[in-house]
């Protein structure tokens, strides 16, 4: 469905004009979403010295716009699911997904969302949302706005990373800055959740991938008992990216990263374009 720039705006800001939420959010940047993307299927830092793995994605060098479907088959404690991406020509890029045990504002949650990116200069929390947004200190630094968020075995979510208007200056020091927001929607469900403005002095994204990780546990290296740790099973869309322009551009399997112990497994990848899926095990034993 396509959408005018004020009317996405206004619905993604709960019903407030474009005008308000920009003015609201103390913006100078006039666009909202550059395009609607179709979903594929129907900031805390996290540990990487825990159970996990990566999936990784062909995309083009750089694009503006990426959106991506999950479905989580089997349900694991926590458990962060995250579609991630590196800043065009930086080595430090962001994240955003979903976990089961979150914190958010120092209060514990059965499931929360994050959208996170290194080296933020700015963040700026939606009106009437349940998100908050704040710095963060652990494996580098940068902003991250995260909110309470219903994870269930058997939905599907979408993740949703977008240029937010266009390139602007921010502060007394005039920094050039693009802002970037993050949503997160249940799709069986419908619910949808933004949660929140982050500003970079990159302009767009590449590099696209996945990870998954138990972050309750500290060390799984020389383990001799991988079978005990939980499983979890996610079907990976493959995701949609659109470039600067707002051409929607094919996205094809590359690999995955197993790791000793974590059985971190590629059931099926497949490189047909949009189509395409990745079955991801994390963990063991399989049930019966």
């Amino acid at each position: 469905m396509k959408l005018g720039a004020k009317k996405r705006l206004s619905t993604m800001f709960n019903g407030r004009s474009a005008k308000a939420a920009i003015g609201l959010l103390g913006l100078t940047a006039v666009a909202a979403f550059s395009a609607v993307l179709p979903a594929g299927a129907a900031g805390a830092a996290t540990s990487t010295t825990g159970l996990n793995d990566y999936v990784f994605w062909n995309a083009p060098p750089s694009f503006v716009n990426i959106s991506q479907d999950f479905t989580i088959d089997n349900l694991a404690p926590t458990t962060f699911w995250s579609t991630m991406f590196s800043f065009t020509n930086q080595n430090y890029g962001g994240y955003i997904g979903i976990q089961t045990n979150g914190n958010v504002s120092g209060q514990q949650t059965s499931g929360d969302a994050i959208f996170s990116l290194w080296n933020a200069v700015a963040w700026h929390q939606v009106p009437k949302s349940s998100a908050t947004c704040q710095s963060f200190g652990n494996e580098g630094t940068g902003g991250s706005c995260r909110a309470p968020f219903s994870v269930v075995a058997g939905h599907t979510y979408n993740v949703n990373v977008v240029a937010f208007g266009n390139p602007t200056t921010i502060g007394k020091s005039k920094t050039h800055v693009q802002w970037w927001a993050g949503k997160v929607t249940d799709e069986t469900t419908k619910k949808s959740t933004v949660l929140g403005l982050i500003a970079s002095t990159s302009t767009s994204l590449t590099q696209p991938a996945n990870f998954v990780e138990d972050f309750s546990i500290p060390n799984v290296a020389g383990s001799k008992n991988c079978d005990a740790f939980p499983l979890t099973k996610t079907t990976f869309f493959a995701p949609n990216v659109i470039v600067s322009g707002g051409h929607s551009t094919a996205i094809t399997y590359s690999g995955g990263d197993p790791r000793i112990c974590e059985q971190g497994t590629i059931v099926t990848g497949t490189t047909s374009g949009n189509k395409g899926t990745v079955n991801l095990i994390v963990g063991g034993p399989n049930p019966s």
